[in-house]
């Protein structure tokens, strides 16, 4: 799960570890991927 996060730019480390949404905002997300997985009667397909 790093598409939340920017990708890795050499401008500096704080790049790499800056994200782009704010932490809550990435746990909304997860929690809502966590959900539509549940839900979904064949998660395999998404991969």
């Amino acid at each position: 799960m790093g598409k939340g996060f920017a990708p890795v730019l050499p401008t500096g480390n704080k790049a790499q570890l800056k994200p782009e949404l704010p932490l809550t905002s990435i746990n909304e997300i997860q929690a809502s991927l966590l959900t539509y997985l549940q839900e979904c009667p064949e998660p395999k397909n998404i991969y």
